[in-house]
């Protein structure tokens, strides 16, 4: 054998093994990484976005003796004011004896990538005691982005715990889905937290709700929130209902404090949600949303959106 030969049959080895190492690789990677997700791992982001440890809530039964007595918090567009009139907001909130938090919306300016870095600090310490539940607004989608909502969930993915285990609450459970509404029930009252943001049908919203992962979702919502004030009414311990939302079914064309200048106001969206549609569950047949809010005699909506009602 020549050195030539003996050189060639070396480089021939050398692509075997190679060959095989390289696939012993993919074989030991396909089997086991089906075995771990990334949304099983506390230590991995998911979309870029980790979840942050909120206090959850604790159910409490009704007092059988009296009426039940108990308060909540409501606020929301706080957007990227966490040093200032935010911090002293909660310093606020937390000589309440509130049971729970729910915000309406626009926790952020804008798309959610730092949810982890500059809202989370700003929150921890109301975080840390209060329960938060949150609805989506829409400074907290990236609508560039067709896994936005993924990042949202994800931070909120200890909050959202709590809901999922409760019926009509399993969609917050599949982490391939980007559904965020919500419902869950504290003593006699049920609260149900809503994507406003799907009612819209103009512009960057209905652009991105026309991608393959959120066909559908606005007409799943509705019926969700149709089955839901439905399975409530029929319910004798619920006694009172509550439901929020980002975009206002109200507000006026001039919204501003300042004159001539109409900034703030959203005279398009708040149409578009004043039409929505429910299925009645009847063929043929609807209800616009706001007479299904009255149909089951909801205690109160809260929204936000409006700066300058």
């Amino acid at each position: 054998m020549t050195p030539m030969e003996r050189i060639q049959g070396v480089h021939r080895t050398s692509l075997v093994v190679i060959i095989l190492f390289a696939g012993m690789l993919f074989a030991v990677a396909s089997t086991a990484w089906p075995q771990q997700f990334p949304w099983d791992r506390e230590d991995i982001p998911l979309f870029g976005v980790s979840p942050m440890p909120f206090v959850p809530l604790v159910e409490e039964e009704p007092d059988p003796s009296g009426s039940p007595s108990f308060s909540f918090i409501v606020y929301g567009d706080i957007q990227e004011n966490y040093q200032s009139s935010h911090q002293t907001l909660i310093e606020h909130m937390l000589l309440e004896d509130a049971a729970f938090v729910v915000n309406t919306g626009d926790i952020f300016q804008d798309d959610g990538r730092y949810y982890t870095r500059d809202f989370y600090p700003a929150i921890e310490k109301l975080a840390q005691r209060v329960p938060f539940f949150p609805a989506l607004g829409n400074h907290d989608v990236d609508w560039d982005s067709p896994v936005s909502r993924h990042r949202f969930s994800n931070f909120f993915r200890k909050t959202f715990n709590h809901p999922a285990a409760h019926p009509g609450n399993s969609h917050l459970g599949d982490p391939t889905s980007q559904k965020v509404w919500h419902s869950f029930v504290y003593q006699d009252a049920l609260f149900m937290v809503l994507d406003s943001n799907l009612f819209i049908d103009e512009g960057h919203y209905q652009s991105t709700h026309s991608l393959v992962p959120y066909r559908g979702y606005l007409r799943q919502q509705l019926v969700w929130v149709r089955d839901t004030l439905r399975n409530a009414s029929q319910d004798p311990r619920i006694r009172a209902r509550f439901v929020f939302f980002h975009h206002s079914p109200f507000v006026s064309e001039q919204t501003s404090p300042v004159p001539f200048i109409g900034a703030g106001g959203h005279p398009g969206h708040s149409h578009m949600v004043v039409n929505q549609r429910v299925p009645s569950g009847e063929p043929g047949k609807t209800l616009y949303l706001l007479d299904l809010f009255r149909k089951h005699r909801v205690t109160a909506v809260f929204t936000g959106h409006e700066h300058f009602l």
